[in-house]
């Protein structure tokens, strides 16, 4: 029945009237799993954030760096004899 309007070139398409268009009953579930989904990502950032333990700094204070063995001296304090050797194709850094 269709096919012979087709064939003959009668039916016109028309674009869909945009005041009657919705989104129908799939886009209500779409959105509706996308709420719940956020709500319970939300309780779960919420109760992990509850356990982390926030404290003002390191609990034991640093040394300064003249007491620390040379072992542990940030590289940048080392005397240039200690260095460590540098990487093949990496410059070699001398003060």
């Amino acid at each position: 029945m269709l096919l012979p309007a087709l064939l003959a070139g009668s039916v016109v398409q028309t674009d869909p009237d945009p005041n009657k268009v919705s989104p129908g009953f799939a886009g209500f579930v779409v959105v509706f799993l996308l709420a719940i989904a956020t709500i319970v990502l939300i309780r779960s950032m919420t109760s992990q954030l509850r356990k982390v333990r926030f404290s003002p700094g390191p609990e034991t204070p640093e040394a300064p760096p003249s007491e620390l063995p040379a072992s542990e001296l940030p590289a940048s304090e080392l005397p240039a004899s200690e260095l460590p050797a540098p990487s093949p194709g990496e410059p070699r850094i001398t003060s």
